[in-house]
């Protein structure tokens, strides 16, 4: 038979049976209620603590239609004897809704139930739960244990339970025990236990029921809490994920919460009085989808074990005891028994809290603010849609004048106190609450398209609809309050661009809300203490004083529930700051709101714009530099080294885009002779060239969502063919120098399809799979939150190993055919004296083929470990383009017999034009078959066939001529020509060329060189021949 839910009774039975509700094995939804009847005679307090233990409830009436069906259902039981009745003269109390209990029977068992959870390494941890220990259990229970597979024991809470002795508590850590301490009764009843421990100085703490029972330090200090592991509850683990069952639980359990750091008592105590676990760092919660349960193990839906009272949970002080009769003085205030989410609760409650505060400020302590902190947290979670939107904006007023007064100088030893108790809560964080329940007024107030002004002593307050169209101007907000020290300049602008940018996105209505705190500055200052990021190392941080108001602007989009995220040019008043400018340097900030609960002040992407003496302007940008892109992790740089790394890469990526078109134009104006070679060059050089374009045209997109990811995509779809034809660089060369025997006709289609073909499918891939976060938010590169980052580094890392393989080996050829010429070239030299000669050769070869093969990109997987590395890293491939023009372009022997035959051509033509009036005359003309490189052999000049570049030519020439290369001729006349035609080398003695006739006037000798005829390497050299100049 169901009863319904009761709020409250007017009578009170003295009689000594309770009615209390069954333990259902079934979910049963909030409203249905499920009577059983306990004979035993019991007193009062007895019989509720009884109906406790059994998740249930004394039954509650509240009238007499209630009182008359209870009486009903008694009659249908033949119970003729009164029972136990909820009462509403004491404190009435009230639980959260029914929740999942965990059942352990006596042991041994192996019933256990596991977190599904992935926990990471933590510093610190802090474990809440309710337990109820079965009183016939005796021994070493195990709550729960923690295990990484590195070591079993990592995290453990046990209970020794003596017979007709209280049940006494252990911590232990990372194999280490604290000693065991006397924790509560075993009377089977419910007993809230928590258990805290921080690595840097090994402190523990365990608490039963809100008290402290055992502290301690150094446990296990110096350390931290490993991640990945396996949290079980109930079972001690002998094993990774193994059971002990003679050290189970026996008992209930349910309500287990988890957090990254150190609770405080207060933070306990609030728990255990308002059934609520503290947000702040909580990262696991209650739930029975996030429990992987043994089959075996029973569990039922009950009542919570917390009964929250429903007096508000006031803290027992002076101030909260006069606002406890300011709510009660009013007969017509019912707020004490509305449901926890009523927001006429709250506005009862926070209006009876600002009248107090009129009065009474002075006797407020850090107890009290602790409480105001957490009602204005909850407010933010309250539900608007069943009341009135007036209703709503009443709650709002009161709480924005709650923390204009709590931002308020005077409270600023009350805070101090606060943080000394080793809370982390402060005048910062009650802003950022301030700042969700704007958001939240704004959605309401969209609906009705009106606007919100509210100006207190220490904040103005400014929301207004906005329609945007393609003609959007900008917006100024300018507050109506100032600070003592601050004059009427502070203001904070949305440029007309970045409008029309938001407009451009899609976002055709949005809100404006604009916040201004005039003395923060104040409070601050008296306060003296740095927040929890500051105390890092995290050099991205400031660490400085405030020195002006604080300002913001917020562009919410109501449609889409969403921010905006819009760039902004503020102005605020420095004032007394402007007479120690040369001491100290003003610097743009934003109150950070970061990923592992804290906050910091930090300069990223803004920067100090040129003002007036005694006020600061500021503007705020991202751009993008090489170390980014190859940055896997969350860059950790300071403002001013992200700076450097942007300079190097646009003085770097600007110089090596003009090499790479001057190298480009060589390759395409000089007439250098085709090959598969040239032809993977000039691909290698036009996607290096269109990516360092898009590189420095990035910054300017970064404000466009879609601008940004097209940008993105581009450098990644270049960035990505560069490393592509690097990787085809290096195939091309190992098909030289290690297979010489393969054509590389046919294979210059499949270059082709890895050059671009690739590069096009990785980036469709990311792109698909990236789910609309390609782009990372602060510049246009490829997000490292999800992991999009690793479509470019995953690429790259493979083709830099291939590379770096190859080189190796082209590496031990080219020492191994120095070894062989330096044998054949001085015959008399020791082996000692050879090793220069090989490494000469080695280096060269490395330094040659570095650019083309990326290798100098290897760097980058250090990047975020050292920003002197993301220096190298960022001037080296910055200047990779520089270094291909040195080496494939100024130094390059094709490129310099070229540019060498045009200079021959252009004297051949001006002696022609000189000569064309002179007699005829005979001119000796020197006709080389190959282009020379000269070399010395006992005072002959040597030289090799061949037209090679410095690339892989230069290696692959000397390469195959030791496939087949003989010694050198020897001619019994050393003036005559020596020739050996089979190896491709010439020999010559001094050759006697003829004197000329004459000489013509005006310097133009007869005895030039003519254009010399290309031969193949296999050829015999010319010989010297003459013709007539007519």
């Amino acid at each position: 038979m169901n009863l319904l839910k009761i709020i409250c009774s007017n009578v009170i039975v003295l009689i000594h049976h309770c009615m209390e509700k069954a333990d259902s094995k079934t979910l049963l939804t909030h409203d249905d209620y499920y009577p059983e009847y306990v004979p035993d005679r019991q007193p009062w307090q007895v019989a509720s603590s009884l109906c406790l233990q059994r998740s249930g409830t004394l039954v509650m009436v509240s009238n007499t239609e209630e009182i008359q069906k209870l009486n009903s259902f008694l009659r249908s039981l033949n119970i003729t004897q009164p029972v136990w009745i909820e009462s509403a003269g004491m404190l009435q109390k009230r639980g959260p809704p029914d929740i999942y209990i965990l059942e352990f029977p006596v042991r041994p068992h192996r019933k256990s139930a596991r977190l599904r959870h992935r926990f990471p390494k933590m510093e610190a941890l802090t474990v809440c739960a309710h337990l109820q220990l079965d009183p016939n259990c005796h021994g070493l229970s195990t709550v729960f244990s923690y295990a990484v597979k590195s070591f079993i024991k990592e995290f453990q809470l046990q209970v020794q339970i003596t017979k007709n002795k209280l049940a006494n508590l252990g911590l232990l850590v990372h194999g280490s025990n604290s000693t065991y301490i006397t924790g509560f009764p075993n009377d089977a009843s419910w007993h809230f236990i928590c258990t805290s421990w921080e690595g840097n100085s090994g402190t523990w703490v365990i608490w039963v029921d809100g008290k402290v029972v055992g502290s301690g330090i150094y446990l296990n200090s110096t350390s931290h809490m490993g991640g990945d592991g396996l949290f079980i509850i109930g079972q001690e683990q002998d094993t990774y994920g193994g059971y002990n069952g003679d050290k189970a639980l026996c008992g209930n359990v349910t309500q287990l919460y988890m957090w990254d750091r150190l609770l405080v008592d207060s933070e306990i105590q609030s728990m255990e009085k308002h059934c609520s676990p503290v947000p702040f760092g909580l990262f696991f919660k209650w739930n029975e989808s996030s429990l992987e349960i043994e089959t075996s193990l029973q569990t039922h839906i009950g009542s919570s074990p917390c009964q929250e009272q429903l007096d508000f949970g006031f803290p027992g002080t002076s101030f909260f005891s006069q606002v406890s009769d300011e709510i009660h003085s009013k007969p017509d205030t019912n707020a004490a028994l509305l449901p926890e989410n009523d927001l006429t609760r709250h506005v009862s409650l926070l209006g009876a809290i600002l009248r107090v505060m009129d009065s009474k400020v002075d006797i407020i302590t850090h107890s009290d603010l602790l409480y105001f902190t957490e009602t204005i947290e909850k407010a933010t979670r309250l539900d608007k849609i069943t009341v009135p939107t007036e209703v709503f904006i009443s709650m709002i007023r009161s709480c924005i004048e709650l923390v204009s007064r709590l931002i308020n100088p005077d409270m600023a030893e009350q805070w101090k106190d606060l943080i000394a108790q080793g809370n982390h809560l402060g005048p910062l964080t009650v802003l950022e609450n301030i700042d969700k329940l704007l958001c939240t007024l704004a959605d309401a107030l969209w609906i009705e398209r009106k606007s919100f002004t509210m100006s207190t002593k220490n904040m103005d307050i400014n929301l207004e609809p906005r329609s945007l169209s393609q003609m959007s101007c900008g917006c100024v907000f300018k507050p109506s309050i100032h600070g003592g020290q601050f004059g009427s300049h502070d203001e904070i602008l949305i440029p007309e661009s970045e409008m029309q940018r938001i407009f451009s996105l899609g976002h055709k209505e949005v809100m404006l809300i604009h916040t201004y705190y005039s003395n923060l500055l104040d409070i601050l200052s008296r306060l003296e203490v740095k927040t929890i990021a500051d105390q890092q190392t995290d050099r991205r941080h400031h660490t400085g004083q405030l020195s002006t108001a604080v300002i913001s602007a917020t562009v919410r989009d109501v449609s889409r529930a969403e921010n905006v995220p819009v760039s902004v040019q503020y102005t605020l008043s420095s004032g007394s700051m402007a007479e120690y400018s040369r001491q100290e340097t003003p610097v743009c900030v934003f109150w950070n709101i970061m990923v592992g609960h804290t906050s910091a002040w930090s300069n990223k992407g803004c920067r100090v714009l040129p003002s007036a003496p005694e006020v600061t302007s500021c503007f705020c940008n991202h751009t993008t530099n090489f170390a980014v892109l190859m940055n896997y992790m969350e860059h950790k740089w300071s403002a001013k080294e992200e700076s450097i790394l942007t300079k190097l890469t646009f003085i770097g990526s600007g110089a090596s885009l003009c090499a790479l078109v001057v190298t480009l134009m060589l390759f395409t104006v000089l007439d250098i002779p085709k090959s598969d070679r040239t032809s993977v060059h000039k691909n290698l050089f036009v996607s290096l060239t269109c990516a360092q374009i898009v590189l420095l045209c990035s910054g300017s997109a970064v404000h466009n969502k879609v601008a940004c990811t097209l940008v993105a995509a581009l450098m990644h779809l270049f960035f990505m063919a560069a490393f592509s034809w690097m990787l085809v660089e290096g195939l091309l060369l190992w098909s030289k120098v290690v297979s010489v025997n393969l054509s590389e006709d046919r294979h210059m289609k499949y270059y082709y399809l890895i050059g671009w073909g690739l590069p096009v499918l990785i980036v469709t891939i990311t792109l698909a799979s990236a789910s609309g976060n390609y782009s990372a938010d602060g510049h246009c590169w490829l997000s490292v939150q999800n992991g999009v980052i690793w479509g470019f580094t995953g690429p790259v890392i493979f083709i830099i190993m291939v590379n770096i393989m190859i080189l190796t080996r082209v590496v031990v050829i080219t020492v191994a055919t120095a070894k062989r010429r330096s044998l054949m070239m001085t015959l008399n030299t020791s082996p000692e004296e050879q090793v220069p000669e090989q490494i000469r050769a080695a280096v060269k070869a490395v330094l040659v083929l570095l650019p083309i093969l990326g290798l100098t990109w290897l760097c980058g997987v250090l990047v975020p470990f050292s920003v002197v590395i993301a220096y190298v890293f960022s001037l080296l491939n910055s200047l990779q383009g520089l270094f291909i023009f040195l080496i494939y372009g100024v130094y390059n022997t094709e490129v310099r017999n070229t540019v060498n035959r045009i200079k021959e051509r252009r004297k051949a033509l001006n002696f022609s034009n000189c000569a064309s009036s002179r007699p005829s005359s005979s001119v000796g003309s020197s006709r080389p078959g190959s282009s020379p490189v000269p070399g010395v052999l006992d005072g002959q000049t040597v030289t090799y066939s061949s037209s090679s570049s410095t690339h892989s030519d230069n290696i692959t020439q000397s390469f195959n001529k030791t496939r087949h290369l003989s010694l050198p001729c020897v001619h019994d006349n050393l003036n005559e020509d020596l020739r050996c035609p089979d190896t491709g080398v010439h020999l010559s003695g001094q050759e006697n060329l003829r004197k000329p006739k004459d000489r013509l006037p005006n310097e133009c000798s007869l005895n030039v060189p003519m254009e010399a005829e290309r031969t193949s390497h296999h050829s015999a050299p010319q010989q010297n021949s003459s013709k007539s100049v007519h």
